[in-house]
């Protein structure tokens, strides 16, 4: 006598299997498809982010390049004795030397406290730049963040 149960979990083990293998071929698939432009795309952002010098007194804290889909980007975090607005004085005119566009800022809040934390974003053709000030956070190991993607 054959248990149903057994014929039931069979079946199921089968459709949960078929249904992996469609989803690793349809991703492997659109991997090839839009991975190599997106090499392209990072080597543009990456073309356009040599041409804005940091501030002197600037260092680099972390650096991350993302090439995937529909979220490639640059990610640079840097720590400065600058205070905000010495640091969005020089990159506003570092980003508009080299033609980008500031188009909005906003506060941002550290877990509902307004810690003077600010985003401007800026913008040149479809690439779009966030620069991220951290305001008055202490412990975070970084003054600000330089965060540029594509439309």
């Amino acid at each position: 006598m054959q248990n149903p149960w057994l014929h039931k979990t069979i079946k199921i083990i089968g459709l949960i299997g078929f249904s992996v293998s469609i989803i690793v071929i349809t991703f492997n698939i659109l991997r090839s498809i839009y991975g190599p432009n997106q090499k392209k795309v990072l080597e543009r952002l990456k073309s356009e982010f040599v041409k804005i010098n940091k501030p002197a007194n600037a260092s680099i804290v972390s650096e991350k390049y993302t090439t995937a889909i529909d979220k490639t980007s640059i990610d640079i975090t840097y720590l400065t004795p600058s205070n905000d607005k010495e640091i969005q004085d020089y990159y506003d005119g570092e980003l508009k030397r080299n033609r980008w566009v500031l188009v909005g800022q906003r506060k941002i809040y550290d877990w509902g406290r307004d810690l003077g934390g600010k985003i401007f974003t800026y913008n040149k053709l479809d690439l779009f730049v966030d620069m991220q000030y951290s305001g008055d956070r202490k412990g975070y190991g970084w003054t600000y963040s330089f965060f540029m993607k594509p439309k």
